[in-house]
């Protein structure tokens, strides 16, 4: 009898592609340094993941987890940083701060524990107040919560939108000295975007397309959030 021949690739389980990707993840390894598994492949299904937004949807149901508003010290505060650019060809513009080269500008929405709800891409060209259609609609507050933004998304349309989700603006006025509370919301997002940059994977976008570069930010969000959980319990 004729053994029967196999064709194609050894199947590989979930547990093991998640494992290397969070590998290239943390240490900014090429694909081709992928283990015991065919770098191709690894690179198929998480291109197919990020496109299904399959890391986001994983985050969303972390966060359900982890997230408990309270009615007094609940906020969120919202804030913008740039991604250096070397092969992406789309979501790109002229980086202001870095003499003109292409670039990418993230937009993070979070709240009091420095967890993101809303992530946001556009080129780097754009105004700040006109990145806030990327994180609408915001999620729903309860009475009495706020929403911190700093001079550059002063706009009526955005105080407008923040009322209508259930936030009390706090937005400075440009030409007016920037307060004290402002300086200590801006923290939070600040320390976000620190927890990201130790991920080596995103600190430059290496990615030619703006959806897997998405995928591996909220990869890296899920395991922060879960770090998060683990200590909080």
């Amino acid at each position: 009898m004729v053994p029967s021949s196999k064709v194609g690739r050894p199947h590989k389980s979930h547990e093991d592609l998640l494992e290397q990707f969070l590998r290239i993840l943390r240490t900014g390894a090429p694909w081709r340094d992928v283990r015991n598994i065919d770098f191709r492949t690894a690179h198929r299904h998480f291109i197919r993941w990020a496109r299904l937004g399959v890391f986001e949807s994983a985050y969303q149901k972390l966060l359900r987890l982890v997230r408990r508003p309270r009615r007094d010290r609940s906020f969120l505060v919202v804030d913008t940083t740039f991604v250096k650019n070397v092969f992406g060809t789309d979501v790109v513009g002229r980086n202001p701060t870095d003499r003109g080269r292409k670039a990418t500008k993230m937009v993070a929405l979070v709240d009091e524990k420095g967890l993101p709800h809303r992530l946001g891409f556009v080129p780097a060209n754009m105004s700040d107040f006109r990145t806030v259609s990327s994180v609408l609609p915001l999620p729903k507050g309860k009475r009495g919560c706020r929403f911190y933004a700093d001079k550059g998304f002063d706009s009526k349309e955005i105080r407008q939108a923040v009322r209508q989700s259930g936030f009390l603006p706090r937005v400075p006025r440009r030409g007016t000295p920037t307060p004290a509370w402002w300086e200590r919301r801006r923290r939070v997002v600040e320390r976000f975007f620190g927890a990201l940059d130790k991920h080596r994977r995103l600190i430059v976008r290496y990615d030619k397309t703006i959806d897997a570069y998405r995928g591996w930010t909220w990869l890296a969000c899920c395991r922060l959030t879960s770090r998060h959980l683990i200590l909080s319990n």
